[in-house]
């Protein structure tokens, strides 16, 4: 038995394009994509979460939360690719 749970989602033919065309350039199974998109992602779905808990009781510090999260983001991906121009 295995303690891997399943979610059923719903795409939009865009969307499951998308993940049909990574999970055939790659040679993975659909579900190993959506799997690895979840796992990449958790560190930014646990700052979601704690935004929401956050929000409940103090909105603007949640706020400001969400913002600050969105910088770091994206200066990290402009650090990514400044890095792949080396």
């Amino acid at each position: 038995m295995t303690d891997l749970k399943r979610v059923v989602i719903y795409l939009n033919p865009e969307q499951k394009d998308r993940i049909d065309r990574i999970a055939e350039a790659m040679g993975q199974s659909k579900s190993a994509i959506c799997r690895d998109v979840v796992v990449e992602s958790l560190p930014h779905l646990e700052m979601v979460a704690q935004a929401v808990e956050l929000a409940k009781t103090d909105p603007a510090k949640a706020l400001k939360m969400i913002r600050g999260a969105s910088l770091d983001s994206q200066m990290s991906l402009i650090s990514e690719i400044k890095n792949l121009d080396k």
